[in-house]
């Protein structure tokens, strides 16, 4: 248990240093100006933050853990944008305070999208001290004040705070998530993959768990930690997809059986960020309990021969992308390939 509260703490400190050097730290407070500084509380409420500035001048935000403290500065601009951004929106916005993986639509979301980092947990107290937003009875979402013509926020009119459910109509929910789906998309595009590395094998090359690791070894594949998104393909799927056990002949979780198509030679398409491990699974040396191919476990002796093709692609500085944007990659294959077994989307 001590280990998983460290690896949390050093993560929250990972991504907070990622925050000091962020794109978002902009044009900050002019030096002549007397900075006052404001202590808060968090969005949660778990923790306590100082920030100096204005929506004019820019906001300055000082938080940290107890043993390392941060700055970030978010620019006038940044702040006029969120406001248009939001101030127009039908229902309060959800704050969305977790750092890497905020919900989609909310305000740390959005803050995610164009900075790559979330402030929402700090910005939002202090916007809300600037008389520029309310929260509502929860505290989990925010109304903006309304924008003039000019995009200037109007203070003399702030929206009052609506029912804890937020109340899309048809049109607006489609134009939220059609934006939502664009910002996705160009941050896809924006992704470096390194090229595909194609690896041919077969069942019979892996005897055993010891044969398996040293052919692991001996293909390089990315670190532990590093995103990769991956295929296995066979030129005898209906082969494999007849040899399928069913539930009640196995005591290992296997991946779910799809249709098999006339063009598709695709078996499986996955991602992980620990390759080695997930391909021992695949292929039959790894849990039971966890779902995967288990090839071993189930494929007759003549097919353990049949060539097998991997096809993986790196996802180079991935922890730097949502990972919607990652998934979206994966779902991409999996749309394309139409593989006969495993699911689509987040496992």
């Amino acid at each position: 248990m001590r280990r998983k509260q460290d690896k949390g703490q050093k993560t929250t400190v990972q991504v907070l240093r990622k925050i000091m050097v962020s794109r978002m730290t902009l044009t900050g407070l002019s030096q002549d100006q007397e900075e006052e500084m404001m202590q808060l509380s968090t969005a949660t409420g778990k923790a306590q933050f100082e920030y100096t500035g204005s929506r004019d001048a820019g906001i300055e935000l000082h938080f940290g853990n107890g043993q390392q403290t941060f700055r970030v500065r978010v620019s006038p601009e940044t702040i006029n944008a969120l406001l248009t951004e939001f101030a127009s929106r039908p229902a309060p916005a959800v704050v969305g305070t977790h750092f890497s993986d905020p919900p989609l639509g909310s305000i740390g979301d959005w803050l995610k999208a164009q900075g790559n980092q979330n402030v929402a947990c700090y910005l939002v107290p202090a916007l809300e001290h600037l008389c520029l937003g309310t929260y509502d009875a929860s505290r989990r979402r925010f109304s903006f004040v309304k924008v003039n013509d000019e995009g200037r926020a109007d203070t003399s009119s702030p929206q009052a705070p609506s029912m804890l459910s937020e109340s899309f109509d048809g049109g607006s929910l489609a134009t939220e998530a059609g934006k939502m789906m664009s910002r996705v998309a160009e941050e896809v595009t924006k992704l470096a993959l390194s090229p595909v590395q194609r690896i041919e094998c077969s069942l019979s090359d892996f005897a055993n768990a010891e044969a398996l690791r040293r052919r692991l070894g001996e293909w390089s594949l990315p670190d532990e930690g590093e995103f990769v998104v991956y295929r296995f393909q066979t030129e005898a799927p209906g082969e494999f997809h007849a040899a399928f056990p069913e539930s009640s002949a196995r005591t290992y979780k296997l991946s779910r059986k799809n249709e098999l198509t006339e063009d598709g030679v695709a078996l499986y398409v996955g991602s992980s960020r620990n390759f080695a491990s997930r391909l021992q699974q695949h292929f039959g040396y790894g849990f039971e309990g966890t779902y995967a191919l288990h090839l071993k476990r189930w494929v007759p002796e003549k097919l353990s021969r049949t060539p097998l093709v991997l096809e993986y692609w790196t996802i180079l500085d991935s922890e730097q992308a949502r990972p919607i944007v990652l998934q979206t990659v994966e779902d991409y294959l999996w749309d394309h390939s139409r593989p006969i077994f495993g699911r689509r989307g987040s496992k």
